[in-house]
């Protein structure tokens, strides 16, 4: 549980129910929260796509979520969010030709076996439009909701991948990088958005809102500690 690379994969919201009656939502370590509250909180925690996550922050029902960013601008009167960016890797099997190269361009990925998010996801239309600009093949063998089922077929050898930093640290913690799995730094700028939400008109109790930068914090950290670069941008 105290590792924070997944909510990549899985965006999640929730709370943290307390007998006094405050509620806040959890950040990437848990722990860290029950040890300094242990007889005073419950956690409760759910995922779902980013979709429904800005749903749950637009009807106010959580007091923050993170996912992906939001694609559009139809929810802004009604919650708050940050948006946090982090440099893109690729993941090959151990055998992949491309394997050995220290860095991977995007034209070393034209025609190969890719598995990627489904065709709803804003980082696969950002993969279609570059590789459509440079007149380069775009093979995709595999789609999925999340990266952790692309990931499988990875190492099983069946395609490569461009996956999003915060699963790249998932790899790197697991012990899977380097003899299941190889990850590789794309040699040109190809950035995941996260989304971090919170509710406009919900009163958040102020341990909610530490609760909310604390996690904001981690993903800065988990970002810069695999060396994806992180930016806060605006949407």
């Amino acid at each position: 549980m105290n590792n924070p690379a997944w909510p990549a994969t899985s965006p999640i919201a929730g709370r943290l129910s307390g007998k006094d009656g405050r509620k806040l939502s959890p950040r990437p370590e848990a722990h860290y929260l029950l040890s300094e509250a242990e007889t005073l909180l419950s956690l409760s925690l759910f995922a779902r796509s980013s979709a429904q996550i800005e749903e749950l922050a637009k009807a106010q029902s959580i007091d923050f979520g993170f996912g992906d960013a939001p694609s559009s601008a139809e929810g802004e009167a009604l919650y708050d969010y940050q948006v946090i960016s982090g440099q893109c890797f690729v993941v090959l099997p151990p055998d992949h030709a491309l394997a050995r190269r220290d860095t991977i361009a995007l034209e070393d990925l034209a025609g190969v076996a890719l598995g990627t998010l489904q065709s709803d996801h804003a980082p696969r239309g950002k993969l279609n439009d570059r590789m459509n600009a440079a007149g380069l093949p775009l093979n995709v063998v595999l789609e999925s909701q999340t990266f952790l089922p692309v990931l499988q077929f990875v190492e099983a050898g069946f395609c490569a991948a461009i996956i999003d930093p915060l699963t790249a640290t998932h790899i790197e913690a697991s012990g899977r990088s380097g003899d299941a799995i190889i990850v590789k730094p794309l040699s040109v700028p190809f950035r995941y958005r996260y989304g971090i939400y919170w509710p406009r008109f919900r009163a958040i109790p102020a341990l909610g809102t530490s609760t909310r930068l604390a996690w904001e914090a981690e993903v800065w950290r988990y970002l810069t500690e695999i060396g994806a670069d992180p930016r806060r941008e605006q949407a």
